[in-house]
């Protein structure tokens, strides 16, 4: 990291730190740009209006009337070390250490991200980093989590730490549910076929060991219900042959076991076939992961003289736009899904996927538009379900977490959104 971008976070992290005039703040702005020395008082006094609002917006919210908005953010649970990561990376390795040696490829690229001190480098392995997630979480109007669940060949799992931690933590009082991250582990970070770490395995027998793995957490009070059915999103079901009798077998379990049925949700990330042939009930957008190379910008050029990535950026306006005008399925709901940014320069460097020009009030547009559809559509406005990507995909530049650049802005996006549609 060189001295520009140093003074860069200092003076980020005075911003959002500082809600006075103070030496600090001072110092570390005129570091990185003297003249913004003469609005310094202007952009204090709009930040303190701008968390006032949002304090006022993180009221309690009654999630149980119908029509309730609720975000659920996904959550990657590799922020602890594991003994593979450790063989397959070198010891110690977390997603963090993606995180920490990521590198600018233009100028004024914002990387690497850094984690507001409130959080830090943090490790999923200490239950008490996942207790104040929660509650950061909830005073700013998430609903609730979606863990990604890593369940491999022969009923290995990976990543477990985290999920085990929160089931044996019931006073840690936010709903929660799984999707199943079932995707080849591989060295691209791709999910692909190629030099694979973790192999899935799709055949009968552990499919329904994953099933019965999962029915502790579906009896838990906090895990996230419609109409009583338990909800399980499955990441990839493109890839499962005969998903459909694959769902069959789940949902006998389920009834085995005491449930009504499941709630099974196919994500649309690389395909957009409908949930029905893979047995499964709904579907749910994922911004902005296959959007962004998908979209043709015919906004104006992004004139990035010092790029050196691979792949053109995309604006985040046109990923907005993209989702918005998504037609909505008439034989199935499809949830609606909001991202505050992308840019997965910490797991791919030069052949990153980017998104630009994302600041925390365009991710509140992006949030209004969501809201607004989940509500004019009958399917959504029962439950209410918006999901976010992510709490906390720090090497994917998609995190709700606050960070030295912005602060809680995105978070204080969600609770005012929240505001604007309980009114």
């Amino acid at each position: 990291m060189n001295k520009r971008q140093e003074a860069k976070q200092r003076y980020y992290l005075a911003r959002n730190l500082c809600g006075v005039c103070n030496a600090t703040t001072i110092l570390a702005r005129c570091r990185y740009a003297p003249w913004r020395y003469l609005f310094l008082p202007l952009s204090l006094l709009a930040a303190r209006i701008a968390r006032r609002r949002a304090r006022k917006a993180q009221r309690a919210i009654d999630y149980s009337r119908k029509g309730t908005l609720r975000p659920i953010a996904f959550y990657l649970p590799q922020f602890h070390a594991i003994p593979e990561n450790d063989q397959w990376w070198g010891k110690g390795f977390t997603e963090w250490t993606n995180v920490r040696r990521a590198e600018p490829i233009f100028d004024g690229h914002y990387q690497p991200h850094v984690p507001h001190p409130n959080l830090g480098y943090y490790d999923l392995g200490d239950v008490e980093v996942m207790r104040k997630q929660a509650e950061m979480a909830k005073r700013f109007g998430i609903y609730g989590f979606c863990f990604y669940y890593y369940h491999f060949k022969d009923g290995k799992r990976l990543l477990e730490k985290p999920l085990d931690h929160w089931l044996a933590h019931p006073e840690i009082d936010l709903p929660f549910c799984y999707c199943w991250a079932n995707e080849n582990w591989t060295r691209a970070w791709d999910g692909g076929d190629k030099e694979i770490l973790m192999r899935q395995d799709y055949d009968m027998e552990n499919m329904e060991r994953l099933l019965h793995d999962m029915i502790p957490a579906f009896k838990d009070p906090r895990y996230i219900r419609t109409d009583g059915k338990p909800m399980l999103l499955v990441y990839r079901a493109e890839l499962i042959p005969e998903m459909a009798k694959v769902a069959a077998a789940w949902r006998r379990i389920a009834r085995e076991n005491g449930f009504q049925d499941l709630h099974l949700v196919h994500i649309q990330n690389l395909s957009r076939e409908s949930p029905k042939r893979f047995g499964m009930d709904a579907a749910s957008e994922f911004a902005c992961f296959h959007t962004a190379p998908l979209i043709v910008n015919t906004a104006r050029p992004i004139e990035l003289d010092s790029f050196k990535g691979t792949k053109r950026p995309v604006r985040y306006k046109a990923v907005r736009d993209y989702h918005l005008h998504l037609p909505a399925e008439a034989d199935y709901p499809r949830y609606k899904c909001v991202c505050p940014g992308w840019d997965n320069t910490p797991r791919r460097g030069l052949n990153a996927t980017l998104i630009v020009d994302g600041e925390p009030v365009q991710f509140g547009a992006f949030l209004d538009e969501a809201f607004s559809a989940t509500l004019a559509d009958e399917r959504l406005r029962k439950e209410g379900f918006v999901f976010v990507n992510a709490w906390n995909e720090w090497g994917e530049g998609a995190h709700l977490e606050p960070d030295v650049r912005y602060g809680y802005s995105n978070l204080e996006q969600v609770a005012a959104a929240i505001k604007r549609f309980s009114e």
